[in-house]
């Protein structure tokens, strides 16, 4: 009878998302636990639907690494939440975008009016979606909201539920190339979504060479997908079902590169801005005091 495991000396534990792609490459290709087995730390990947749950695990202390847009963090700082962003996954404004009904007669913003439009509330798909409307003078009053996970928008798309979605990539394609959906606008000219990884900032602190090889781990998955697309796209149709032709969008209209840009920033800042401006939060978030670019300077990784 063999001897029982030994308990971990750490577990460090990660949210992500089906849309956290790099990290289920590297989770694929077990990246996480060839750096971190040799010295008893193990890596729990936790599946999540969107970015608030992955905010109220990290409120709760059950989660100490995870994925998403910059609104959901933004919040949890305003709520006082322990969090920091401790590196850029990337941005775009390209895999996000409002997908109407093919035939629902909507060609314009302003036919959302009156119409039944569902997005996933609290995340970056809900700021985009007021942003759209507030373009033509409307709130969210205009229109009636429905609240889903990203995974269920295209059903309730599909099944007439919904005339509209907000939602993000592959699940814009997949609607639009089977038939149902009409892609009406992506986000070019009103939001430049910036991607986050965020740190509970306690268990930061207090194991930062872990941090830092943590994201040594993810830029290393990061390059080789960049180097190995193909493989890259293999790897992620057999994690997530979608065909290589949907997940594409995702290495060639995102602008890669982990540290802090100038750029990234101003978004987030505005990101910030616009939550307070629109009563979203009740206080209003520095981002100074959202970005902790410590782990990427032990680990290395250049940052502005």
């Amino acid at each position: 009878m063999s001897a029982p495991a030994a308990e971990p000396k750490l577990t460090i534990r990660v949210g992500y998302q089906p849309s956290s792609f790099i990290h289920i490459i590297a989770m694929k290709k077990g990246w996480f636990e060839e750096e971190f087995a040799k010295d008893g730390i193990a890596v729990r990947h936790d599946l999540f639907p969107v970015g608030p749950p992955i905010v109220e695990s990290f409120a709760s202390g059950r989660t100490d690494i995870g994925y998403m847009a910059d609104q959901p963090p933004i919040q949890g700082r305003a709520n006082q939440i322990d969090l920091k962003a401790i590196a850029l996954t990337g941005s775009s404004e390209k895999i996000e975008g409002i997908v109407v009904a093919r035939n629902s007669g909507i060609h314009s913003i302003k036919d959302l009016r009156g119409k039944k439009v569902a997005t996933s509330v609290g995340s970056i798909l809900h700021q985009l979606l007021l942003i759209y409307l507030k373009s033509e003078g409307m709130t969210f009053s205009d229109i009636q909201l429905v609240n889903l996970v990203p995974a269920d928008l295209n059903s309730a798309l599909q099944s007439g539920n919904v005339d509209a979605v907000v939602n993000g990539e592959p699940y814009n394609t997949a609607a639009v190339q089977a038939g149902y959906g009409r892609l009406l606008v992506d986000a070019t000219g009103y939001k430049d979504v910036v991607s986050l990884v965020i740190a509970r900032d306690a268990f930061a602190k207090a194991h930062p060479d872990v941090v830092a090889r943590y994201l040594k781990v993810y830029a290393r998955a990061d390059q080789w997908a960049a180097d190995h697309q193909e493989e890259a796209l293999a790897i992620l149709q057999k994690a997530t079902g979608y065909k290589p032709a949907l997940l594409r969008p995702l290495f060639t209209e995102v602008k890669r590169g982990m540290g802090f840009s100038p750029e990234a920033v101003k978004s987030v800042a505005q990101t910030s801005a616009f939550l307070y401006d629109n009563h979203i939060i009740r206080r209003p978030v520095d981002v100074k005091d959202l970005f902790d670019p410590t782990y990427l300077r032990l680990a290395g990784i250049p940052t502005p």
